[in-house]
């Protein structure tokens, strides 16, 4: 009966999405749910207060990422890079459908990969609207394209899951791949019905089959051949090449080739970060961790941004929209990510887990949902696998499961579930004109993640 209480925090949190309430207000009183809870699951002072210190600092690096996210777009916008980009789309393709998939099995999947922590939706908002949608359909569709998150910002929720569960991180990134496939498909399938109607949906399916497998092969080829930090972007890459061959090429204008620049910058910081996070591991741990970062990049390509935008707007009108864009989403992040440390430090993650390995043989079947859970509470792949990756492991082990398989599920199902995470939600909101914010958009992203958890069970008790 205690361990069922866990459920508590995030069945509340859950059930105000569901109502239409903030999620500020969900993540809010989720967090007083899991300090009630304390009384039922005692914990020294001490462990709750390094447990939440850990994981303010977690809070403090992912909020000054999607602060930096929402900083680029925002000047992307008022340099008048997004509009030149969407110019090129559309003389690309008249097609506004095949452009969206594009966008939402490619080029999101991409910066995802690189960047992590939902930059890529908010890259995805702004190309979608240049080329025609808004409202919720827009805020869907941004968020629709988070499906690598097990390898976004190049894989550390991935090797934090493969350490704790003592497998091999290449071994782990394999398995995850070959367990996507159904997350691909369902995402894709949304993404064409929300952006061309069921008629178009059924005539055109094979658009849909050619991305998500463009995409799940790749993955899957770069996991094995190359190992899985790149993977996600190494993948992502074979999607667009698949989904952009048959549009009908221009030529790129002068004014389109800067307008693409900050992204190339932006990439090839991030992977230049990467590379020598890579060669100074040996000599500092901290001045690595900070090279391979996003933060830098992100740093550095909005200064340059800037520079280019104050010569034609020397106001600060930007700064008050960063500010109001930002600060909801920050905090909801903060007070999931609290919680987070405190159903760890508590045992509240072991008790739900015990809870789910109850089931017996069902338990495979279940596996990514309690993966899923913590994905929902944190928006963090690395905070849901740091949540429950270690007692998925010994459940698998206990029940002479493959422990390999069940960590990939959750791997698989935290990643998937960040998606309707209110952090995520509260990004992607964000991201709207106020007249377009529509809470529906973390209702269908919920419902997504359910339909694609759901084929992920059934594949997994078919396995075992």
């Amino acid at each position: 009966m205690t361990d069922a209480l866990a459920l508590l925090p995030p069945i509340a949190a859950a059930g105000l999405l569901l109502r239409g309430h903030r999620p500020t207000l969900a993540a809010l009183v989720a967090y007083v749910f899991g300090l009630a809870l304390l009384v039922a699951f005692p914990t020294p002072l001490a462990r709750l207060l390094r447990a939440e210190w850990q994981a303010l600092l977690t809070a403090i690096e992912v909020c000054a990422i999607i602060l930096g996210g929402i900083t680029f777009d925002e000047l992307t916008r008022r340099s008048g890079t997004t509009v030149s980009i969407g110019a090129w789309l559309r003389a690309t393709t008249s097609d506004a459908t095949h452009a969206a998939l594009l966008i939402v099995l490619g080029l999101t999947p991409f910066f995802e990969s690189i960047t992590g922590f939902g930059v890529g939706a908010v890259i995805a908002v702004s190309l979608l609207r240049t080329i025609g949608f808004g409202g919720f359909k827009l805020g869907a569709l941004g968020l629709l394209g988070l499906v690598t998150v097990p390898w976004g910002a190049l894989a550390p929720g991935t090797l934090v899951a493969a350490r704790l569960a003592d497998l091999s991180f290449q071994a782990l990134g394999i398995m995850s791949a070959a367990l996507s496939l159904p997350v691909f498909l369902v995402a894709g399938w949304t993404a064409l019905i929300l952006a061309a109607g069921w008629l178009t949906t059924l005539r055109r399916w094979s658009l849909v089959l050619r991305g998500a497998l463009s995409l799940w092969l790749g993955i899957l080829a770069a996991n094995t051949l190359l190992g899985t930090p790149l993977a996600g972007a190494l993948g992502s890459l074979l999607a667009i090449v698949a989904l952009a061959w048959p549009l009908r090429t221009r030529g790129i204008s002068r004014q389109q080739a800067r307008a693409m620049l900050p992204y190339a910058v932006l990439v090839a910081l991030l992977i230049l970060g990467r590379v020598a996070a890579t060669l100074v591991a040996a000599w500092s741990v901290r001045a690595a961790a900070v090279l391979a970062s996003p933060i830098p990049a992100l740093a550095l390509t909005c200064a340059g941004l800037l520079w280019h935008t104050y010569e034609r707007d020397r106001s600060h009108a930007w700064l008050i929209t960063i500010w109001q864009r930002w600060r909801p989403v920050a905090l909801t992040t903060l007070l999931f990510v609290l919680l987070g440390g405190v159903m760890v430090a508590s045992g509240m993650a072991t008790a739900l887990a015990r809870l789910v390995a109850s089931f017996g043989p069902a338990y495979v079947g279940l596996a990514p949902w309690l993966g899923g859970l913590g994905g929902f509470l944190t928006g963090s792949n690395t905070g849901a696998n740091a949540m429950f990756a270690t007692a998925q492991a010994q459940a698998a082990r206990a029940l002479g499961l493959q422990p390999l398989l069940i960590v990939a599920a959750q791997n698989v199902g935290a990643a998937l579930f960040t998606m309707a995470s209110p952090p995520r939600v509260s990004l992607a909101l964000s991201l709207l004109d106020p007249a377009e914010r529509d809470r529906r958009v973390g209702h269908l992203a919920l419902l997504v993640d359910g339909l694609a958890a759901a084929l992920l069970s059934l594949v997994l008790l078919g396995i075992a």
